[in-house]
């Protein structure tokens, strides 16, 4: 096997002063220590980053760093700048509400050395649901089933994933900005990797836990700030709004689906979806890119 690869963790936060710390304990608490933890702070209002700080004094060998991402509000930019700023040879991205298994940064390095994947992701538990074994079995049986039937392409999750370093700056310049949070940012990851050729796989051990309020989120609720808000808080854009808030971030994300389940596009049409003429848009820089297999079903 070969040597262990470092696994650097990113924690994109926004307003995250209630579950900063159990994210982080956590954290700390790993059998094999991460190479380093970045939070990304995202204009919090709240005492996030005053909670972070106290984690990272307690804690001063644990490579804690608190960034700030305060140009725009949302969680693509911020993601972007703790994954572009992380050193390990894994990126591993999770939210600030996930709690990790003692043992996950271990298994994720392990991954990484044993097999050629370039991004994994894993089953979830709910920690603060009743029967959370229950809950974790049918998290895991749903989410093989969803691998099995959507064939070479394995979706990402947000809360527990991880990507080698040099796939994540291999696609970085691709993703979409999507800058009215109109869909999901680990799927354009994934989608992103498999066109590129990059193995993705999903790993039943690689368990993370993390808070039901996921069960109710939506990429916006990472919320934008918008001209008009009431006494200057960000307020949530509806869904018929978000739709056509964005829809060069809805183009971009059809037309990549389109590319990564093989879908045909129809003839006369671009990537965008347009008809006629050359692909404008900056996928159209990425003649080289294909599926590649997906790895399903690994323990």
């Amino acid at each position: 096997m070969s040597p262990l690869p470092s696994v650097s963790i990113i924690v994109p936060a926004y307003n995250e002063e209630a579950v900063i710390e159990q994210c982080l304990n956590a954290i700390v608490g790993q059998t094999l220590p991460a190479t380093e933890v970045l939070v990304v702070d995202n204009r919090s209002t709240d005492g996030t980053r005053a909670v972070v700080e106290g984690v990272r004094a307690r804690h001063p060998d644990a490579g804690i760093r608190l960034l700030r991402q305060d140009d725009r509000q949302g969680l693509v930019p911020t993601r972007n700048l703790g994954m572009d700023a992380a050193t390990g040879d894994v990126l591993a991205r999770i939210d600030a509400d996930t709690v990790l298994k003692p043992e996950w940064v271990a298994r994720v390095s392990h991954i990484f050395a044993s097999t050629d994947v370039d991004a994994a992701s894993g089953p979830v538990e709910y920690y603060d649901l009743p029967l959370r074994a229950v809950g974790h079995q049918i998290d895991d049986a749903f989410r093989r089933l969803q691998v099995k039937l959507a064939g070479d392409f394995v979706f990402l999750f947000g809360s527990n994933m991880a990507v080698r370093r040099e796939a994540w700056h291999d696609v970085r310049e691709f993703l979409c900005d999507d800058e009215a949070d109109v869909m999901h940012e680990d799927l354009d990851i994934a989608i992103h990797l498999a066109l590129g050729g990059r193995r993705i796989g999903y790993f039943s051990r690689m368990v993370a836990g993390i808070g039901a309020r996921r069960l109710d989120d939506r990429p916006r609720d990472f919320r934008r700030a918008t001209p008009g808000s009431d006494g200057g808080v960000p307020r949530r854009v509806p869904g018929a709004a978000r739709a056509s808030a964005d829809p060069g971030a809805a183009e971009c994300t059809s037309a990549l689906t389109e590319r990564a389940v093989g879908r045909p596009r129809r003839a006369g049409t671009t990537l965008s979806g347009r008809r006629g003429g050359a692909d404008t848009g900056s996928h159209s820089r990425l003649p080289r890119y294909h599926a590649a297999p997906a790895v399903r079903g690994l323990a």
